[in-house]
């Protein structure tokens, strides 16, 4: 069981709220998968649209062949988006290490192409990623707003039952079982509090927690390590309004260390 806390837009005693006017930009990082950017971008785009907020879209193409590249382009002018790209291309590999390396990278350039906008809080997100819900952009930052303890909330669809496509019950910076807390409520809007740390998508974080992402990580779990030492609390929205459409991608050294697979539950 946990607490439960619903918020108005009256901050309470121990929350800050910032008067400020909203604008929320939307980064999307993509490599080398031209029909699964379509799709993410297709299913996106209308939760996008019925917002009043102002919305921004930015797209990363992370280094993929000129040809790829070209229908990126494409997708991004019929999107409406801003489009940034790297300075090579990348060959593929299946190295996980190499293709660690390499996502950790986009997300610090995509972070920092989203501080060079106007934004007051960004969206991140890959290009595999099914929207299959409503984003409810405005409870979200004012939830974030209202606890700037809170470094992100994770959008996705998560069970929590330890499996790959379920995600683990254990906090991978810390390897202890992550514990939810309070839970945060405006209107439909929901998200319950934890002791998560960072993952790199799909979430919603205020423009502050960007700065942290724009670092030369070597790994996604450097940039979890950094995230941590300044938030060491997050969220989950309840339900999550994404859900993974690409292949599992192994951790084997996760795995090894048994972050998954475990026994303890959790809500």
């Amino acid at each position: 069981m946990f607490a439960k806390k619903f918020l108005t837009s009256e901050p309470s005693q121990n929350s800050t709220v910032v008067d400020t006017i909203l604008k929320i930009s939307v980064g999307i990082l993509t490599y080398e998968r031209v029909s699964m950017l379509k799709r993410t971008l297709n299913l996106l785009l209308p939760y996008l649209t019925a917002t009043d907020l102002p919305v921004s879209l930015l797209i990363l193409d992370n280094g993929s062949s000129i040809d790829v590249l070209s229908q990126v382009e494409v997708l991004a002018t019929a999107a409406r988006a801003s489009l940034l790209t790297r300075d090579w291309t990348l060959i593929p590999s299946d190295d996980l290490s190499v293709r660690d390396q390499r996502i950790s990278a986009g997300f610090a350039t995509l972070a920092k192409g989203l501080l060079e906008t106007d934004c007051t809080h960004a969206v991140l997100i890959e290009d595999d990623w099914d929207c299959i819900g409503p984003l409810m952009l405005e409870p979200l930052t004012m939830i974030l707003d209202a606890q700037p303890y809170l470094g992100q909330i994770r959008l996705r669809s998560c069970a929590y039952d330890n499996s790959l496509t379920g995600y683990s019950t254990r906090n991978f910076v810390t390897g202890e079982p992550i514990s939810f807390g309070i839970e945060y409520g405006i209107r439909v809007c929901k998200v319950t509090e934890a002791d998560m740390h960072w993952t790199n998508n799909p979430s919603i974080v205020r423009r502050d927690a960007l700065a942290i992402l724009t670092k030369g990580f070597q790994s996604e779990l450097e940039m979890m390590q950094a995230f941590h030492c300044r938030y060491p609390r997050n969220a989950q929205l309840r339900p999550g309004v994404f859900r993974h459409s690409g292949l599992v991608r192994r951790r084997p050294d996760l795995e090894a260390a048994g972050m998954f697979g475990l026994t303890a539950g959790v809500r």
